[in-house]
């Protein structure tokens, strides 16, 4: 998975790369590969980073991690405020 992570974005480099020398050449078919390379390089950057976000979620479960950090929040940890999971505002000690 980071090997197609890592071609996608790098053909995506590529295409931005070559529109960019069509850029500098005025060429004719500019206006094309300005927007394929666009269209590509934002698709690609969206997929790469789902696939990072997923891999990442994997490899936290896998070390018996939250899988996200609203799980981490989640855990039974002491309120460091003062106020009890669960309770209604107001319930808290003075001043909170």
């Amino acid at each position: 998975m980071l090997a197609d992570m890592a071609m996608q974005a790098e053909a995506a480099r590529q295409m931005v790369y070559v529109a960019a020398a069509k850029s500098e050449r005025d060429d004719p078919d500019l206006p094309f590969f300005g927007a394929a390379a666009k269209c590509f390089a934002s698709d690609v950057a969206m997929q790469v980073t789902t696939d990072a976000v997923q891999a990442a979620r994997r490899r936290r479960l896998r070390e018996g991690l939250p899988a996200r950090a609203d799980d981490a929040r989640r855990q039974d940890h002491p309120d460091l405020r003062g106020h009890q999971p669960g309770a209604a505002p107001g319930d808290g000690p003075p001043g909170c």
